[in-house]
């Protein structure tokens, strides 16, 4: 995954679900109702009550995603089959105020739509408990920025880009021409052109174009874990047709779909899911764990230590102490 100040092509198969239908009244200048299901399950066989008292199969494994509870239970009715349902004691909430904690300057109604779009998935999501928890936000936050910024700044100074890039490490002048300058007294004396800049950053690269294209700032980092590159834009694509089939969402044709909450964390729970991130983040809180996740979403990063910090003031301050789903 390509990220802010990070020159690198790792990046996740991304993957693209609308979120649930919030319980508040946002967002719904939105398309339809959907809602995002990752069914990891697990144990076929199992024996599960019915609607009507008999008893049904467990259904197994769909090996995809369903557009909302509805496809769900057709696919188990053409089958004969039911879901068992993860059970959820205590409070499994993140509130926006926990979200504040991990994003201190963010816009208050921004963190509120974040946690509504967690509400009711965190089971799904496998992100049920505080560990799960304090490893996704501590990478989030490192890719997202104290703000939460949900596409990628190119706002580099001329230094940082031959220093970051290489195409600018292999032109300079390039670099001092589109790149942020500033004078002695660091009073900014020329802004930085940031589509030229993304444009030439990402050319040629993870399904990118020439410079030209445009593709550079078009698939610059989106969403919470900053997708970045046509081919992962694409992969993004095909995930999201795969489950919920043409609806008229389109990640290609509009990249800027990742700047909304559903789609920036669903993009990012599907990445954090498939990889088995939660498994590596039920290893333990040590920096070495931390370490572990950085190395799957960002291998060649610089935060390291960064995203070590943003772990410790989190598991710490007990923010997602009293997040109880049961598990």
């Amino acid at each position: 995954m390509v990220t802010p100040g990070k020159d690198s092509t790792a990046s996740p198969r991304a993957f693209a679900r609308a979120a649930r239908p919030e319980s508040r009244a946002t967002h719904r200048h939105l398309r339809g109702s959907l809602s995002p299901l990752f069914f990891l399950l697990i144990g076929l066989g199992v024996v599960v009550p019915g609607a009507w008292g008999q008893d049904v199969p467990e259904c197994p494994d769909p090996g995809m995603c369903f557009l909302d509870q509805d496809a769900k239970d057709a696919w188990a009715a053409e089958r004969g089959c039911a879901f068992a349902g993860p059970e959820e004691n205590g409070d499994c909430t993140v509130t926006a105020e926990m979200l504040g904690e991990v994003w201190p300057n963010a816009d208050a109604d921004l963190l509120q739509d974040f946690a509504d779009q967690l509400d009711g998935n965190l089971v799904e999501y496998n992100l049920d408990t505080p560990e799960r928890l304090s490893h996704f936000f501590a990478q989030v936050r490192e890719e997202t920025g104290p703000r939460l910024r949900l596409r990628e700044s190119m706002n580099y100074t001329s230094a940082a880009l031959k220093a970051t890039f290489s195409y600018f490490a292999r032109n300079p002048d390039e670099a001092d021409r589109y790149g942020r300058l500033q004078d002695a007294n660091g009073r900014v004396t020329q802004v930085a052109d940031q589509e030229a800049i993304a444009n030439r950053a990402y050319a040629g690269r993870i399904g990118n174009g020439d410079v030209a294209s445009g593709d550079g700032w078009a698939f610059r980092g989106g969403g919470l874990l900053q997708t970045t590159g046509r081919d992962n834009y694409q992969s993004l694509q095909d995930a999201y047709e795969n489950s919920s089939g043409d609806d008229g969402i389109d990640f290609v044709e509009n990249p800027e779909l990742l700047e909304q909450p559903q789609y920036a964390l669903a993009s990012a729970a599907h990445y954090w899911t498939e990889n088995g991130l939660h498994l590596s983040a039920d290893a333990g809180t040590g920096g070495g764990d931390v370490d572990a996740i950085t190395r799957v979403i960002n291998r060649h990063t610089s935060s390291y230590g960064d995203r070590r910090d943003h772990f410790d003031a989190i598991w710490s301050n007990n923010v997602f102490e009293d997040v109880d789903c049961g598990s």
